[in-house]
């Protein structure tokens, strides 16, 4: 079994900046992704194909925290929010793992033919 956690490029933070103008792509590395030597940012289909020529099969991609702002501004917002606030942020990121601001793909080898 492997669990891979990667960064999703197709987070709900991602598209919004990419619609406001702050960058130009959601795949675009932020200067945390820099910061925390990220060297990339993968859609959910990139990993899933990622995975797949590693000889992996997929079982399941799920999504945790649904993050609509950048990590300065969801800490501004959420200061003050108690467990059960955050709880609804990281059960928003299972509901919607396509849109969460990190995924985790599990996955087996695939048989040998």
């Amino acid at each position: 079994m492997a669990l891979i956690s990667v960064p999703n490029a197709h987070s709900f933070h991602r598209l919004l900046a990419v619609e406001m103008g702050l960058a130009e792509a959601p795949e675009a590395l932020s200067e945390r992704n820099l910061r925390l030597g990220q060297p990339r940012v993968f859609r959910p289909q990139d990993l899933r194909e990622l995975a797949e020529t590693q000889g992996l099969i997929t079982l399941a991609l799920e999504g945790y925290l649904f993050k609509p702002f950048t990590h300065p501004q969801m800490a501004a917002v959420t200061s003050g929010w108690n467990a059960r606030q955050i709880q609804g942020l990281i059960e928003l990121g299972r509901r919607f793992p396509e849109q969460a601001a990190e995924m985790a793909l599990l996955a087996r080898k695939a048989p040998h033919r």
